[in-house]
């Protein structure tokens, strides 16, 4: 997994190789992605 954008995440160096090494693992160890939040604002007129 490579992050193109490194400074919006903050992940130390250990809990990349565990969720590298999660995701690896199949389908059952990889739910804890269903975790993560994702939050977006959007700026844009209204017309």
């Amino acid at each position: 997994m490579k992050f193109e954008n490194t400074e919006i995440f903050n992940f130390g160096e250990n809990d990349l190789k565990l969720a590298q090494t999660l995701i690896k693992a199949g389908s059952e160890h990889r739910k804890f992605m269903r975790q993560i939040f994702v939050s977006v604002d959007i700026t844009a007129p209204l017309y």
